[in-house]
């Protein structure tokens, strides 16, 4: 269930202009191979980055981690999107705590 962000998921490519990245197929692919990916999204470079120091951090030092709230944003977006699509299960906690933030930023 680990995405793959240090290369193309379908071709194998490391040299990677844009970051475009499918949901479905569970990582980043090349601008060659954007064409064939169903849920593919443009992400950015920043948050590429978070999620490769994210997936290479140990779990007791993540509370050390300054995120910026945009990227936070991205990541909360597209981990949710993964989670869903590769689990093929809707998490109704998940809704719940979307709702939860929602009314806190009233």
């Amino acid at each position: 269930y680990r995405p793959s962000l240090n290369r193309c998921v379908h071709c194998g490519e490391t040299e990677l202009e844009n970051y475009l990245f499918d949901i479905a197929l569970g990582g980043l692919l090349c601008s060659e191979c954007e064409k064939i990916g169903k849920t593919v999204q443009r992400i950015r470079p920043g948050t590429v980055e978070i999620l490769r120091l994210l997936l290479n951090t140990e779990i007791s030092r993540l509370n050390t981690l300054k995120i910026d709230h945009t990227i936070f944003n991205e990541i909360d977006r597209l981990t949710k999107r993964f989670v869903e699509t590769h689990l093929e299960k809707k998490f109704k906690s998940l809704e719940f705590l979307d709702e939860i933030k929602n009314n806190e930023d009233i």
